[in-house]
């Protein structure tokens, strides 16, 4: 694990290393500065020395520069890379044999930190396998607001509940980046598993899992951290085991949220199968009666269980239970299209592929109600006036046809 002093990571801003930079004479430099308010200026250019130096998110930066996070300042510092002071430093270096990026830590094992080194290829940058940048819109101070921000909700903190609301609010706007997601998971996924499934007050917990699905959504790298952070088992089983203790209807989409994230990955998908996911989330259907809830749940049935479905995988009893709490949420007159579309989407896919569920009477007048407001019109045009429900009624239509006709 890396010391608390200092986290390297170079990015690849070097077009090559045979192109090192100078030393800029202050007098040369460009004199445009930057202004913040409540801010010191600083000059629009970055000018770089063998020292290393703040670097502001907004400022233009030269090739050749040796990065570095200060985790006690929490603001990224820079200068001119020097392979010989490295090399002095007894650093290992690796290169990346499909691009011209370079990883080097201090040989002890116990490294000060990690730098990497690459090209620039016109405007598009080269990392390694492990790097991700930050984000090019970044702005200033959000180092310092991710630190304080994690401060807060960390283990040990006497944040008042909230105190940790606010502070999530504001990871979860940064979470959505892909390398302050990275960031969210890689220290704190444990701290927010346990904030989104055991804290007493239902706001934290709803606040805590909705950065931890927007940390891992769409963002392969969050997840493998927190599986190694944490375990799969209890990843998968603490949000499905707080699912079924759940009383607030916000909290439990949030958390459904989170879990969804989750099983987009397929070790953790499996384990959610292991431990009877399937049959505990038909539970939270036939428990909950906030639509909004149903249509999320049936959502992630639908992903995790459906969408390569094998029927004689599945129990029968099992199978009968959803079949029944999907065609009774169709027929609910409160839902709205969104969550009635949601789930139609999932008994579509359970109906299919040799299922033993059956559409019942009162989904079959549904879906006619709802396919006689096509008034003629083709599916591609009953798109384009975009009406998605409709539209997937009339592209399943055929399964039922025999049975709606006799209506």
């Amino acid at each position: 694990m890396l010391p608390k002093t200092l986290l390297l990571f170079a990015l690849p801003v070097l077009r090559s290393l045979a192109e090192p930079i100078s030393v800029q004479d202050p007098a040369e430099a460009n004199s445009e500065l930057i202004c913040h308010p409540g801010f010191e200026c600083y000059p629009k250019v970055f000018m770089p020395t063998t020292e290393f130096q703040t670097v502001h998110d907004d400022q233009e930066l030269p090739k050749g520069l040796h990065y570095r996070l200060n985790m006690e300042t929490g603001l990224k510092e820079a200068k001119i890379w020097d392979r010989s002071v490295e090399e002095e430093e007894n650093a290992v270096v690796v290169v990346d044999p499909d691009s011209s990026a370079t990883v080097s830590s201090d040989s002890s094992g116990d490294a000060a930190g990690i730098s990497v080194h690459g090209t620039n290829e016109g405007d598009q940058t080269t990392l390694d396998a492990g790097a991700i940048k930050p984000p090019r819109d970044a702005l200033p101070g959000d180092t310092k607001a991710f630190f304080e921000y994690t401060a807060v909700i960390s283990e040990g903190s006497k944040a008042s509940d909230s105190q940790l609301i606010a502070a999530l609010s504001g990871l979860e706007d940064m979470a959505h980046e892909i390398y302050w997601g990275s960031q969210i998971a890689g220290s704190h996924f444990r701290r927010l598993l346990d904030l989104a499934t055991k804290h007493d007050d239902s706001a934290v917990r709803a606040s805590a899992a909705l950065v931890l699905g927007s940390a891992c959504s769409n963002n392969p790298k969050a997840i493998s951290k927190g599986r190694e952070d944490v375990g799969d088992e209890k990843i998968v089983g603490g949000l499905m085991d707080a699912l079924e203790q759940e009383k607030d209807a916000k909290t439990t989409q949030r958390q459904v949220f989170a879990l969804s994230q989750m099983v987009k990955n397929e070790s953790l998908q499996k384990i959610l199968q292991q431990i009877q996911g399937l049959s505990r989330l038909v539970s939270v259907l036939e428990s909950s009666e906030d639509p909004a809830t149903k249509g999320k749940v049936a959502v992630l049935i639908e992903d995790a269980f459906l969408q390569n479905y094998v029927a004689d995988k599945v129990n029968e009893e099992v199978q009968g239970r959803l079949c029944e709490v999907l065609q009774d949420e169709l027929v609910r007159p409160e839902s709205s299209k969104d969550v009635t579309e949601k789930v139609f989407s999932t008994f579509v896919n359970l109906t299919g592929n040799d299922s033993q569920c059956e559409a019942n009477m009162a989904s079959l007048g549904w879906m006619n109600m709802i396919a006689r407001t096509a008034n003629g019109r083709t599916v591609e045009q009953i798109e384009d006036d975009g009406e998605s429900l409709l539209a997937l009624v009339m592209m399943h239509r055929n399964r039922f046809l025999r049975d709606l006709d006799d209506l």
